[in-house]
């Protein structure tokens, strides 16, 4: 039979050990990224890590509304971008942006055309910071930043790209 002093002790460190990361899984947002990015090497797969990381660890900050941009504010958005394939050969769309708008910028739907088909297909992305790590930021007023859209299906030849919508808020 243990001892009332060995079983406080063994219980001591029982609780010590549950609450550091690792051994009983990750304990937030940013551990859980951490403990699962380990080794991935794929944008798609990145981002379905840190979605899954969300879902687990919602952000405790206070839900903002996003609505959509006006229109004559979408006007004083500054952006020129392309079609890049990453390492992995993966496609995906980066625009370097200026939001010359009172708004947070967090979300956004671009349209690709295809010039020769005339064919377009839109997309959903996000917006990131100048000195993001790859995590969604929103853009904040007068400040740049950069779109991107993954899992693009093809790379025109001879193509174009549009903002559709923009998400946002005002302070």
């Amino acid at each position: 039979m243990l001892s009332r002093k060995k079983l406080i002790l063994l219980s001591s460190l029982l609780l010590s050990f549950s609450a550091s990361a690792g051994i009983f899984g990750p304990s937030n947002y940013e551990e859980c990224i951490l403990d699962k990015m380990q080794g991935t090497k794929s944008n798609v797969a990145a981002n379905a890590i840190k979605r899954a990381c969300r879902k687990e660890f919602p952000s405790k900050e206070a839900k903002r509304e996003l609505v959509a941009l006006p229109k004559s504010e979408l006007k004083k958005i500054k952006a020129s971008g392309s079609i890049v394939e990453d390492i992995l050969g993966d496609l995906k769309f980066e625009a370097k942006v200026y939001n010359g708008t009172d708004w947070h910028l967090e979300r956004v739907k671009i349209s690709v055309r295809n010039d020769d088909t005339e064919e377009s297909l839109s997309y959903n992305g996000h917006f990131f910071s100048d000195s993001g790590i790859g995590l969604k930021f929103s853009i904040t007023p007068n400040q740049s930043g950069k779109i991107t859209v993954s899992d693009l299906y093809e790379k025109p030849r001879n193509y174009s790209w549009y903002l559709i919508e923009v998400m946002g808020y005002k302070n």
